[in-house]
């Protein structure tokens, strides 16, 4: 059986832990300025927005600067006789993000480009082949997807303008969600648009949806100067991304999903989540849209577009610096970060390890930055507080950002000879007293947490191979097994196995601890954790340390039990596991109406009815963890899950790497690995789908005492380079790992 996994097909989950009144919500990306559009100006207050008339091609050519972006990105389509050009972001520029166009008319291909600096696009098309409507969509490095529709087919030797952001994603799935297509980062292409709509045209029902659009954030709008808000045009409209203005508006709207249907939900940041499991904070729309008082602009308290600039360009400073100079040690004497930085128990050193990796420093030490290494791209989140805050105001500020270095130094046994760039999640505290503080009354603190517990999506596309095992039926059959070391066993067990997807939440527990003082990570002392949350059993979902006598086990946190049923007194658990995601449902890949035989069967690691309700299981929702410590003492933490779960069912339609060049004789393939012995894994890229960065194997072992049937997850591996910039990786070796308790003489059939 040939697995992928992503937990980021629709939207990115970096995860984040919180205490109780932290409570912490979800991640986006960033957007840019441009030239471009159509129609003509406006008489609105100066830097609010404007609609010039379509840029000439040449000229479009010229502005774009494709040397910014480097690897194959750069400019999309070889050549043409005009193109699609616009800005893409929600904040700050999306830089050296993919922009992939589906052409509408004419034979529905794809161009891909790439976003420069400045967050601007450009793709080349013949107006021949390629015409309106244009679906475009920008999938960031953290797997972001937004997208965005242009109705006209440009002029010969022009560019038609397609901005790209939450306001236009928004957009699209107002346009799409009546046809029934799934959210905007599903596989439909503008032709299915154009082919679902009845009783309409296209132009009508994208108008009107950019009507609804503007009236969400009309009276914001307003209060910005603008006196026809009629007049602004999400997708076609220029304006500055400097944290006013327009851009004030971006800086205020976070972007999800609906768990239930994809649909996109636009929501204003800084109302409190407050502390509710599963946060009710209404979604924007034109009967309740973004109001002067939540927007944030330069004045305000919060941490800012202007307040995060300044701290990001005097982290940039720093790291521009030589590794080991008093200017590189992190700017000491500047308040960047503060001195009791934690984050889920990691000092700064720690938890910015991949920047802080290079080998040697001068003057000695091997946590010196990779120097040139760059923060771009910072959005605010959303605002909350501290477990322990008395202040009457919101003291937290969660922020992503994205970071590039030139490479990955070796001090931490994972160096790339090649720029990267990820995503990073910051949390800064509100300092209304200290003094000189780079982000003016913020600084960057961390979640202050002891315990590195996580909440995430996990979804799975298994595809079955075999013929014999496609079956979706309960029935059992007796067959001879034959071990590696030659001897037979009869064995009564299912044959099948077929090919579906599945949804479930992946609860990431380390039994390990970062300690300050010594550098290094240390036992936590954890003797089992009781989750409880939205998806989870009522009683609870309790991890244990599994042991050596668990098939894959390698004494990390696998599930015990779903009963809710802690360890009494001394005694000590282990997980019947590795096991550390829950399956909440499942669905046959070729009819996505029907679940899977085996979801009914007991289980501690799945729900038993496939659940089918997942409108309980929107971004931000709040679990649990009771974790009993070996002294017996009990410590309680909470993690927020920062996307909503989406249904299996929704899965057939995202978007996915093609696995099948290495499956097929993967699983063909008799041989038996000895440990340590290695495979190749290789897949094809879909510049729609987020990067791979993990690769594994799944292999069928049987045990020495009684051939059970089982799966076993034998070996991953980091896909070295996974998030670099330009070519992206396809193929990945994997190792057999010893594990002589799972196969016989430690071997893998």
């Amino acid at each position: 059986m040939q697995s992928a996994h992503t937990a980021k097909p629709m939207r990115r989950n970096t995860v984040v832990s919180v205490s109780l009144a932290l409570l912490l919500g979800s991640m986006l990306a960033s957007c840019g300025g441009g030239g471009g559009g159509g129609g003509t100006p406006i008489v609105t207050p100066p830097n609010l927005f404007t609609n010039p008339s379509n840029n000439a091609l040449a000229d479009a050519e010229a502005t774009f600067s494709g040397s910014d972006v480097g690897g194959s990105g750069g400019l999309g389509g070889s050549s043409g006789d005009a193109g699609a050009d616009g800005t893409a972001g929600d904040g700050g520029a999306i830089r050296r993000a993919t922009v992939v166009l589906t052409c509408g008319a004419g034979g529905g291909t794809q161009h891909t480009g790439t976003t420069d600096d400045n967050g601007r696009y450009l793709i080349k098309l013949s107006r021949a082949t390629c015409q309106a409507p244009y679906l475009v969509r920008v999938i960031d490095v953290g797997g972001n997807v937004y997208a965005s529709l242009g109705a006209e087919t440009p002029e010969a030797a022009k560019t038609t303008r397609i901005n790209i952001t939450p306001l236009t994603d928004k957009i699209v799935s107002d346009v799409v969600e009546p046809l029934r297509l799934g959210g905007t980062a599903q596989s439909f292409t503008a032709a299915s648009i154009t082919a679902s709509i009845s009783g309409g045209s296209f132009t009508s029902v994208l108008s009107a949806a950019k009507a609804n659009l503007v009236a969400s954030i009309a009276p914001s709008l307003t209060s910005l100067g603008v006196t026809n808000t009629t007049a602004f045009d999400p997708i076609k409209s220029t304006y500055n991304y400097d944290g006013t203005g327009i851009d004030a508006v971006l800086e205020s709207i976070s972007h999800t999903r609906d768990p239930q249907t994809g649909r996109t939900i636009l929501r204003p940041k800084l109302v409190s989540l407050g502390t509710d499991v599963v946060p009710t904070v209404a979604e924007l729309s034109a009967a309740n849209p973004l109001t002067p008082e939540n927007l944030n602009t330069p004045t305000s308290p919060s941490l800012n577009f202007s307040k995060l600039g300044a701290w990001v360009d005097k982290i940039n400073s720093c790291l521009a610096a030589v590794p080991g100079s008093a200017a590189g040690n992190q700017c000491d004497g500047d308040k960047e970060i503060a001195s009791d930085f934690k984050q889920s128990s990691y000092d700064f050193e720690a938890n910015f390890s991949t920047l802080l990796s290079e080998a040697s420093c001068p003057g000695g030490g091997s946590r010196c930055h990779i120097q040139g290494s760059t923060f771009r791209n910072p959005v605010l989140l959303f605002t909350g507080k501290y477990a322990d805050s008395t202040a009457t105001f919101n003291d937290l500020a969660v922020v992503e950002v994205t970071i590039k270095q030139p490479r990955i130094g070796n001090a931490y046994g994972e160096a790339f000879n090649g720029a990267v760039e990820y995503t990073k999640i910051l949390i800064f505290k509100r300092d209304d007293v200290t003094a000189g503080l780079t982000a003016g009354n913020w600084v960057l603190k961390g979640n202050q947490r002891d315990y590195d517990i996580s909440i995430s999506p996990r979804y799975e596309k298994q595809t079955q191979n075999n013929v014999l095992r496609q079956a979706n039926t309960n029935a059992t059959v007796t067959f001879v097994v034959t071990a590696p070391n030659g001897s037979t066993s009869t064995l009564t067990d299912r044959p099948n196995d077929p090919s579906f997807y599945s949804s479930r939440l992946r609860i990431n527990i380390n039994t390990k601890k970062y300690d300050a003082v010594s550098k290094t990570m240390v036992n936590a002392n954890i003797r089992a954790v009781k989750v409880t949350g939205p998806g989870l059993p009522v009683a609870g979902l309790v991890f244990a340390p599994n042991g050596a006598n668990v098939c894959g086990g390698d004494g990390s946190l696998g599930i015990q039990n779903n009963t809710g049923t802690m360890p009494a007194g001394t005694a000590t658990f282990v997980a019947v596991s590795a096991a550390n995601s829950y399956r909440l449902g499942a669905v046959l890949q070729s009819d996505t109406t029907q679940q899977l035989w085996y979801m009914a069967n007991p289980s501690v690691g799945r729900n038993l009815n496939n659940l089918a309700d997942y409108s309980g299981l929107p971004a931000y929702v709040v679990y649990r963890s009771d974790i009993l410590l070996n002294d017996g003492t009990s410590v309680t933490e909470y993690s927020r899950n920062l996307a909503p779960i989406m249904p299996p069912q929704l899965l057939s339609s995202a978007q996915w790497n093609e696995f099948t060049p290495s499956s097929q004789a993967l699983v063909q393939n008799t041989q038996v690995f000895a440990p340590l012995s290695t495979a190749s894994i290789s897949w094809i890229n879909n510049p729609n789908a987020s990067f791979i960065d993990i690769t594994g194997l799944f292999t069928e072992a049987f045990t020495n005492a009684s051939l059970t049937n089982r799966f076993l997850w034998t070996g991953s591996s980091r896909v070295n380079g996974a998030s670099a910039l330009g070519v992206r990786p396809s193929n990945q070796t994997v190792e057999f790992p010893t594990d002589p308790l799972c196969t016989f003489g430690s071997q893998y059939p």
